[in-house]
């Protein structure tokens, strides 16, 4: 397949695109039958929960015991448009970006596929190498993101070595209501989204569509320039990005639904080289990164003690790389990644079902049960020549059970056993099936407005397709009978309004994770190999705080400490600071004007075993205008003073950047 007429991704037949949906959502959004604004619900279908318990100050979503989320009102306010940036306002978590211009995250030191991600509780991830690129994955259509670090519900399946994140997704609750929104900025931005939804008797559908475009990027005005990149404009920045989403639900009677899905996203991107001369830039574009899920969700009621929760999906991905011979883009190089043409096709998929079974039928506990199974499959090409193809079969068997120890105590505990059987391994010798435990304990007390818990999880993560197989475009040996990773996750907490219009989160860890996976060079001359080799131990503190002051003034932070030790050598453990502190403002100082102030530092960080990247403080400002209740327009600036920093080396980030946006609520 040549995909070569794809490279541009704004084509002018795009650009009018744009246009026509914004001006069509503006269009439609200004109807005068259209009424006040909407208290948008998540679909909890996939919500995975310990505790029932709904704290209204804590967004719209059912929380998992110890975990936190932003809401909608959280992505609106700081103008949070991805999900990367949307879990950075979240203590622990830290966003990086790799050298494959993707969005990454970390919490507590767990990646994504340590701490694997959920659209209402079916796995988003990649099937062949686990991670997915928070970048490519929009807010418009979600209602809240729960995070649930270290013990998360074993309903989740398996690989949740550092806990989970579930991404919720919107559902109606009143017979019309939606959102428009249209914006631009630096770097040619271009964006807009619209969701609708109607909620009947015994039905209800949600649907979306959001587009974003960006030529490029600015850098800082203090970058200095290189003899790859001379600054302004970062060469090959762009990207677009395009999702649409339906869901239809139905209600038959009450305790009964059943949601089927359909999600599409489009992305196309350049990735920005390095810059410096001396690392070996490359000059990669991904003509195409596309992703689709089809699903269902259902809850049926057995009894007035009995439930059945299904969720079946079939997802797929697929992508490409074209890599050039220099920063023109015009030539392709004649060999990358192993292959014959210079460019790279993966076809992946993945099909999936878990069967849950809840009984509170004993006084006093919450039962449930899971049956998990999943089938991942991997197909890499280079567009002349059929690839290998590789396939793994996943299953999981888990056990929890919340019972109350009096009126205000509940301890949690749950087991499971998880599966990785190979069922094709393209060239290689197919590698043994391997099994694993896991165990897990929480109590959780109950005081005045507040909880304090403490808890103990025991958790694992099988190994990818890309840890056993990957060659690393020829420098790393394949490692098929691969062992799992192990980790078990400690803390201690406290949740809730210990005084008036105030809300105080706080958490001690300590994980210890043994059986890690990592590079051990020189296995064989000039080659190294990924192994079972790494034992890594981390420890912290969190805290979040939100208060609210008279006058229509909010004042917030988040404070992270995280101190991680390499027991196994002496190689640096990269991509997290030991400090993050986040504060914020949010100031209604009239009835129709409100401006935010977000700033945020992060302390230095170890890019590789001898470059150590310096601390930086970013701050970003809003200023909002409601003329009318369900009209909103804002304009901003995303680093505010020009800060010129890296998260990778070799990647300087964004400079100072400008924005406008409008949103109409119905």
């Amino acid at each position: 397949m040549n995909l070569r007429h794809h490279l541009k991704p704004f084509p002018v037949r795009q650009r009018r695109l744009t246009k026509a949906i914004a001006l069509a959502c503006l269009g439609y959004g200004m109807a005068p039958a259209l009424a006040a604004a909407a208290d948008l619900a998540p679909v909890e279908l996939g919500t995975v929960v310990v505790t029932a318990a709904r704290s209204a100050d804590r967004g719209t979503i059912h929380r998992d015991q110890a975990a936190s989320g932003v809401s909608r009102d959280d992505f609106q306010t700081f103008n949070r448009e991805t999900v990367a940036d949307a879990l950075d306002l979240l203590p622990g978590m830290i966003i990086a970006s790799n050298g494959r211009n993707e969005k990454t995250i970390s919490a507590r030191g767990y990646d994504s596929r340590q701490m694997p991600i959920f659209v209402d509780g079916i796995p988003l991830y990649v099937p062949y190498d686990g991670y997915v690129d928070l970048g490519r994955f929009r807010t418009a259509d979600l209602a809240a993101i729960q995070l649930a670090k270290g013990m998360s519900s074993m309903m989740y399946g398996p690989n949740t070595l550092g806990g989970a994140i579930n991404l919720l997704t919107r559902k109606p609750s009143r017979p019309f209501e939606g959102e428009v929104r249209v914006g631009g900025g630096s770097g040619q931005l271009h964006q807009g989204s619209v969701n609708l939804g109607t909620r009947q008797d015994s039905w209800y559908l949600q649907a979306g569509a959001d587009y974003a475009s960006q030529d490029y990027f600015r850098l800082s005005g203090d970058f200095a320039p290189t003899a790859i990149e001379d600054g302004g404009k970062r060469l090959n920045s762009d990207h677009l990005d395009i999702k649409k989403s339906v869901k239809l639900g139905w209600l038959p009677r009450e305790g009964d639904e059943y949601a089927l899905g359909y999600i599409d996203q489009h992305g196309a991107k350049g990735q920005p080289p390095t810059v410096d001369p001396a690392a070996g830039p490359r000059y990669w574009r991904w003509p195409y990164w596309d992703k689709q899920s089809v699903y269902l969700l259902s809850t049926t009621r057995l009894s007035d003690s009995e439930a059945l929760k299904l969720r079946v999906y079939h997802d797929t991905y697929a992508n490409g790389i074209v890599n050039y011979k220099d920063g023109s883009y015009e030539q392709v190089q004649a060999k990358v990644l192993n292959t014959t043409t210079g460019e790279s096709y993966y076809d992946d998929s993945s099909n999936g079902a878990s069967v849950e079974l809840e009984s509170r039928r004993l006084a006093g506990h919450t039962l449930k049960a899971l049956v998990y199974a999943k089938r991942d499959t991997h197909r890499e090409s280079d567009g002349q020549t059929n690839g290998a193809t590789f396939r793994d079969s996943i299953g999981s068997l888990a056990l929890e059970d919340q019972f109350r120890l009096g009126s205000n105590t509940q301890l949690v505990a749950g087991v499971s056993r998880d599966t990785l059987k190979p069922t094709e391994s393209g060239m290689y010798q197919l590698p043994a099936e391997k099994t694993l435990n896991n165990a897990q304990l929480g109590i959780y007390h109950d005081l005045t407005d507040s909880r304090v818990y403490a808890s103990i999880a025991g958790k694992s993560r099988l190994p990818t397709l890309k840890d056993r197989y990957s060659l690393r475009m020829g420098s790393t040996i394949e490692n098929p009978d691969q062992q799992p990773e192990r980790s078990r996750n400690y803390e201690i907490g406290y949740q809730g309004e210990p005084w008036a219009n105030g809300n105080l989160d706080a958490a001690l860890f300590y994980s210890d994770i043994r059986d890690l996976i990592q590079s051990v060079s020189n296995v064989q001359p000039g080659k190294s190999q990924m192994q079972n080799v790494g034992h890594v131990t981390a420890q912290g503190l969190e805290l979040s705080l939100k208060q609210r002051l008279e006058r229509g003034l909010t004042l917030g932070g988040a404070y992270t400490l995280l101190s991680r030790d390499n027991r196994s050598n002496a190689d640096r453990l990269t991509g997290t600071p030991r400090n993050k502190l986040t504060g914020y403002a949010e100031w209604r100082f009239a009835a129709a004007w409100r401006a935010v102030w977000l700033t945020q530092y992060e302390s230095s960080r170890w890019s590789s075993n001898s470059v150590e990247l310096g601390s930086y403080s970013t701050s970003d400002l809003k200023l909002a205008w409601s003329p009318a209740k369900p009209l909103t327009l804002e304009i901003g600036s995303n680093n505010l003073f020009d800060r010129n920093y890296q998260l990778v080396d070799g990647y300087p980030s964004p400079g100072r950047s400008w924005f406008v946006n409008g949103q109409y609520q119905f």
